[in-house]
């Protein structure tokens, strides 16, 4: 019973991260644009995204 409903609170959590991941990439490429760091700074927030 308990594993069913783990797979329930894991499919919530995964929709909840799926939102905004594509959201936080898009705006960390405007604030990237802006401020015009080295590539370094988005191979550390990628990472991030995935945790």
């Amino acid at each position: 019973g308990q594993e069913q409903h783990y797979e329930g609170q894991w499919s919530e959590w995964s929709q909840s991260v799926c939102f905004p991941s594509p959201q936080s990439p898009a705006q960390g490429s405007h604030l990237f644009l802006l401020r015009g760091q080295p590539d370094s700074s988005t191979l550390v927030a990628v990472p991030v995204f995935l945790l």
